[in-house]
């Protein structure tokens, strides 16, 4: 019956260590004094999404990747990442790949791409304070 108690009351003291040190449970930066998180401004957040997103399109668009073989690096090359998907889908066009497995790798890259900056967006307007529906059945 001893060992059900001592997890509570561990529980218990990292809670009042937590709210000693001005936590609240919310996400964001607590205020000290008043132990209110400070959320950033909506807008902020939708820009720092646009600036990391467009950031990403610009990486893509842009970007190089360093290509390296051989035993101590004897060959390295610099490639630029929008030359590597058209090379790619050729090689897979000249080595027989259906076309519907080229629809479908063209599919899952737009859902990666889709999904990473969904994700992102989910998680910088996160808020551990809210809860779920207060009802079952209710979005």
């Amino acid at each position: 019956m001893e060992a059900e108690e001592r997890p509570v009351a561990l529980e218990t003291e990292a809670s009042e260590m937590a709210v000693e040190a001005g936590a609240t449970g919310t996400a964001g930066v607590t205020d000290a004094p008043s132990g209110k998180a400070i959320r950033p401004h909506r807008g902020v957040v939708t820009a720092v999404w646009i600036a990391a997103v467009a950031g990403l399109a610009l990486f893509l668009a842009l970007g190089t990747a360093s290509i390296r073989a051989g035993s101590f690096v004897r060959f390295r090359r610099s490639v630029p990442l929008s030359s590597i998907w058209p090379r790619f889908v050729e090689e897979l066009a000249d080595g027989g790949s259906a076309t519907l497995v080229r629809v479908g790798l063209f599919g899952a890259a737009a859902v990666l791409l889709a999904g990473s900056a969904l994700g992102l967006w989910l998680a910088m307007t996160a808020d551990a304070g809210k809860e779920g529906p207060s009802e079952p059945g209710r979005a």
